[in-house]
């Protein structure tokens, strides 16, 4: 009872799904399935009665009637099933489209860390198979269809065949006659039915099983293999791919990981092949014995040969419909299993809870680390270790440092991008996880050393958004010192970045990407601004309008400026130097330069020849 408990626990979940993204793309997939078992049926039935008028030599005029109410009723229905084969087309890239939007939204909505992680990119591929792959919703509908199909046609083929049990007057009696005018004899029919279809059973679930098996192993090949080509056919890779030489490698990884998928499906297929052609063999000896029983039957005059064309054809039309209906059983079955890794994606936790608390946004805030030990995954050493530093309300505090010291792991941190093995971190004397979840986004405005702009329009990638303020967008485009710039593209404000989204997008330097990015920050109007090396891109004579116009972009909001260049330390209140994961010094540039043989001042001494 187990594996009928599940099958039906898992295909519910699925029914549910289905029709909470649409009831009327169910019913309509049940509805032309229906009409498509009816259609074969309405040749079979009038092809017997055109047969029995010729041979009873009935008038031309009742002959064709027959024939055009033939005709007539096929296309009518086929016309319909056409309607509705080519409207659920349509509808499937409907639902495929709300399927991936939902994988989206979930996508945002799990942790940044647990997003990083192998194994949640390993599930996002599942998810993705389960969908547009082998699997997915119009697999799953068609493995529904095929069992309203099999059905109907097993009730269609019965209302048919019932003519064979009745007994009649033979034309030659001897003991053939006799056994084939026995209605019992009919049975022999469903009996090598049944054989056909329990010898065929098995070997359409194992086909079923393989096919599972082969999709669920290629995962991580497809997952790798989509990297490289995405790589191979990135624009903005293209010239380090060249520079360097690294076609060869790429097509060779490439290659090498396709390889292991194709082996994987070649592998699969060669058994397909072989499961197929004994399938086939069944019902040929199924099609043999139908036609010689009923062939028979017709010789001996017990059914007119009109009528024993159409039981041959409703015979065959049964095997095929009872086949159909076991097919549609496993491949719901199979399709079910598919979309469980959709579902486990959907419902994967979130690894980072919210509080209830809110963020008083009007106050400059107080951010305190309290003893905070991380380490990334997958590394072994620790990035910051026993850290302890409070920033206080309106503050404006540098953190220098060495590359990899751990500056911008900080910032990470009080982002709740990833969460501390050990110790606190409070915003304003609470934890940073008491707060809800849209306080923390509106907690921060940042821009990291590897910031990322969109293929959007300006406007919304400053103002993140399709509805956004265009008066504040200006003012901060304005603050950024880049809206003269913006204003010379044709488009102004609905310029678009890159030709990724836009055939007519623009293409723009480091630098003038970063300024859009400071805007971005700016325009967000958080308590809390982080800059993380945001000069980094920008010529000289920018970065010093970025310096002295700090305090004027941060106005009276607690920021963090994190940067390798001792120079914009000074306008700083403080300083935090920061080395192998600990913060090693910390004070004022005064304060700092004071310390013999310290870090902070080996730093400003290295780079002093360049402030002269």
């Amino acid at each position: 009872m187990e594996p009928t408990k599940s099958f039906v626990k898992k295909n519910a979940r699925v029914f549910r799904f289905l029709f909470s993204l649409s009831p009327m793309y169910v019913l309509s997939y049940i509805f032309n399935y229906l009409l498509q078992a009816f259609l074969p049926y309405i040749p079979i039935y009038g092809s017997a009665l055109i047969i029995d008028a010729v041979i009873a030599a009935k008038p031309m005029n009742d002959i064709l009637v027959i024939v055009y109410a033939m005709i007539g009723t096929a296309l009518g229905v086929g016309l319909v099933a056409s309607f509705f084969t080519y409207f659920l087309q349509a509808w499937d890239n409907k639902i495929l489209a709300e399927v991936n939007r939902l994988t989206s939204k979930k996508t945002h909505e799990i942790s940044y860390e647990q997003l990083e992680d192998i194994k949640t990119l390993r599930l996002i591929k599942a998810a993705d198979e389960a969908t547009n792959g082998s699997g997915g919703i119009p697999s799953y509908m068609s493995a529904i269809g095929q069992t309203v199909q099999g059905i109907s046609s097993v009730v269609y083929s019965c209302l048919l065949l019932q003519g064979i049990f009745q007994v009649g007057t033979p034309t030659k009696v001897d003991g053939w006659s006799n056994f084939l005018n026995n209605p019992w004899s009919s049975l022999v029919l469903f009996g090598v039915v049944v054989l056909a279809i329990l010898a065929s059973l098995p070997l359409v679930s194992l086909s079923n099983k393989l096919s599972y098996k082969a999709m669920m192993e290629n995962v991580e090949g497809n997952r790798r293999f989509g990297y490289f080509y995405q790589v191979c056919n990135d624009y903005e890779l293209g010239k380090d791919i060249r520079l360097f030489h690294m076609q060869k490698m790429l097509l060779s990884l490439q290659a090498n990981d396709k390889y292991g998928v194709n082996a994987t499906w070649q592998k699969f297929c060669n058994s397909n092949i072989l499961i197929q052609i004994a399938i086939a063999f069944f019902f040929a000896i199924l099609s043999f014995v139908a036609y010689g029983f009923l062939g028979l039957k017709a010789l001996y005059g017990l059914v007119s040969v009109g009528s024993a064309v159409a039981y041959a054809g409703a015979v065959t039309l049964l095997a095929t419909g009872i086949e159909k209906v076991i097919a549609g059983l496993i491949g719901l079955s199979l399709n079910a299993d598919y979309l469980q890794n959709y579902f486990i994606y959907l419902e994967l936790p979130n690894s980072m809870s919210f509080g209830k608390e809110k963020l008083d946004e009007k106050a400059p805030l107080s951010v305190e680390f309290r003893h905070v030990t991380f380490t990334y995954p997958n590394q072994k050493e620790k990035a910051l270790d026993d850290v302890s530093l409070t920033i206080k309300p309106g503050e404006k505090l540098a953190i220098v440092g060495a590359n990899g010291a751990g500056k911008t792991t900080l910032m990470k941190l009080v982002c709740r991008l990833y969460e501390p093995q050990s110790g606190e971190i409070l915003v304003d004397d609470k934890p940073l996880a008491s707060y809800d979840r849209d306080s923390l986004d509106r907690l921060y405005a940042i821009v990291f050393q590897d910031f990322k702009l969109f293929s959007f329009s300006i406007k919304e990638n400053v103002a993140t958004g399709e509805e956004g303020d265009e008066v504040r967008v200006v003012d901060a485009l304005k603050k950024a010192n880049i809206y003269d710039r913006v204003m010379s593209f044709p488009k102004g404000l609905d310029t678009v970045l890159y030709n990724k989204n836009d055939t007519n997008g623009v293409e723009i330097s480091g630098g003038e990407a970063q300024k859009i990015a400071i805007a971005r920050a700016l325009y967000k109007n958080s308590p809390l601004v982080i800059l993380d090396e945001p000069t980094s891109a920008l010529d000289p004579k920018s970065e010093a309008e970025v310096y002295e116009n700090f305090s004027a972009l941060v106005e009276n909001k607690t920021a963090v400026f994190i940067s390798h260049r001792m120079s914009s330390t000074k306008f700083c209140d403080d300083i935090a130097v920061v080395d192998k994961g600990k913060i090693v010094e910390y004070g004022n540039h005064k304060t700092l330069l004071a310390i013999p043989n310290g870090l902070y001042k080996a730093m400003w001494d290295a780079q002093a020849q360049y402030y002269k």
